[in-house]
């Protein structure tokens, strides 16, 4: 039997694409990378900027693509609450 596993980032942060990807690929690891839809530069109790959609960002999306890597959509907030509020 084949194991399977996947590897999930959230959120859409720049330290993950900065930190994480470089150690994926060195080891040929894919992985998905759930971008989230608000517009605030950063996401809610994280320090950690968000991509913003500059060319660069898209540039590097695409990249990641290229090299085996997924991207999904997130959600806009965590909040339980504040997504019930939005029905």
């Amino acid at each position: 039997m084949q194991s399977l596993i996947s590897l999930t980032f959230d959120d859409g942060l720049r330290c993950q694409f900065k930190n994480a990807v470089p150690i994926l690929d060195r080891y040929g690891i894919p992985a998905t990378f759930f971008l989230i839809a608000n517009p605030k530069p950063t996401h809610e109790g994280c320090k950690d900027w968000k991509i913003e959609w500059h060319e660069e960002d898209i540039a590097n999306l695409k990249k990641l693509i290229n090299d085996g890597h997924e991207i999904g959509s997130h959600g806009v907030t965590h909040h339980l609450a504040k997504m019930q509020a939005n029905r």
